[in-house]
């Protein structure tokens, strides 16, 4: 099967990676593959192999949309330069050998998002797309998040959890007032790290608010651990969130990649 003109999705985590494509004969429309990943060679090693395994990526797709599992440098994008851009990230962050710095522009949130990623798992998408888009993973839950932070008049911190970290933001008038990335082994972790970014901010701990979406184990566990110190906390819970959209009954397919088909 060919689609010139339908794009694949590529997830690329530290160790993991899937596929998904809209198809008009997967039972909810949409089809979604999670690869099985061999944690004893590179990512860029499982993408090669993928290309010969992998039921969506032999269908020959010419446009990617990639999202990938970065460290991320937050802009406004009147002060961005795309010159500058390397110097900045790596600055920023640990320089690593072989990797290509890229940005994606955010516009509902006026902000350049400066990334990385190996320059090998480029040269292995660029050897198989026509047209490639690469950008932060969690990239549209930004936008989701910020459509709805308007529901009331009381502030919001958002937590995405997913491949063993969470990504805190939050936002004001459709702009980042906070965006950082945390390691997290268990609860405890990710009550820390909340706490800690909720008193950064100044939120109040009776009136406003914590939503809690991706793939969070124990989620109701998690919810608890943090109610002792903050007393709204809410999990988003997809189908709800996206009014039954048919792509929230697909197994297994994370927040991330169903913000995007369901927006895009």
């Amino acid at each position: 099967m060919t689609d010139k003109n339908n794009i694949i999705a590529i997830r690329i985590g530290n160790q993991s990676l899937a596929f998904a494509a809209k198809d008009d004969t997967s039972a909810n429309g949409l089809a979604y593959e999670p690869y099985m990943f061999n944690s004893s060679i590179s990512v860029a090693a499982n993408l090669r192999e993928a290309f010969k395994k992998s039921t969506l990526l032999m269908r020959d797709y010419q446009r990617a949309a990639v999202f990938v599992d970065s460290q991320v440098l937050l802009e406004p994008v009147e002060e961005f330069n795309n010159d500058d851009k390397s110097v900045l990230y790596e600055y920023t962050f640990r320089k690593k050998q072989q990797q290509t710095i890229l940005h994606s522009i955010v516009p509902d949130l006026s902000v350049a998002a400066v990334f990385s990623v190996d320059s090998d798992i480029m040269t292995v998408l660029n050897d198989h797309f026509r047209d490639v888009r690469v950008m932060p993973l969690t990239m549209p839950v930004w936008s989701a998040m910020n459509s709805r932070n308007y529901s009331n008049t009381y502030r919001k911190l958002y937590a995405h959890f997913h491949d063993s970290k969470m990504e805190l933001f939050a936002f004001s008038n459709n702009h980042f007032i906070f965006y950082n990335s945390f390691d997290i082994v268990g609860n405890n972790d990710a009550a820390y790290y909340t706490v800690s970014v909720w008193k950064q901010l100044g939120f109040d701990q009776e009136r406003d608010e914590l939503h809690i979406v991706g793939q969070v184990d124990n989620a109701e566990d998690v919810c608890e651990s943090i109610r002792i110190y903050l007393r709204n906390v809410f999990l988003v819970h997809p189908r709800a969130d996206f009014n039954r959209h048919r792509y929230t009954e697909v197994s297994g397919l994370p927040y991330d990649l169903m913000a995007y088909f369901i927006n895009n």
